[in-house]
């Protein structure tokens, strides 16, 4: 039987990027930008809801969720194939919305 009942817990996540920002279309034309952003995000949150189960496989959760995600990353521009141009580091920090009345439908082999 999948387990059944009220739940709540806290999560954590994470990751590296790198983006190459090279063509951005503004207002209907392609601009060359070749821009580069490299660095990491971090996401925390707590979560909170009840589990159904409906037989041994199947089941459904019913969830609300919150959490934060911060970011880190380091601005360059490339001038050629050789040529890199570091700018400053940014940051920004984000609230993510409350997911309130998420279903979530649960299998488990």
């Amino acid at each position: 039987m999948v387990f059944s009942g009220f739940f709540c817990g806290a999560y954590t996540g994470g990751g590296v990027y790198r983006l190459n920002k090279n063509i951005l279309p503004i207002f209907g034309y392609l601009k060359q930008q070749n821009s580069l952003q490299v660095g990491q995000t971090l996401i925390v949150g707590l979560t909170t809801g009840d589990h159904f189960g409906l037989n041994k496989h199947f089941g459904f959760e019913i969830v609300v969720d919150y959490g934060k995600q911060c970011s880190m990353y380091e601005s360059y521009t490339r001038i050629d194939d050789v040529t890199i141009i570091y700018h400053s580091v940014n940051g920004s920090a984000k609230y993510l919305p409350i997911k309130a009345g998420l279903l979530v439908v649960i299998y488990r082999f």
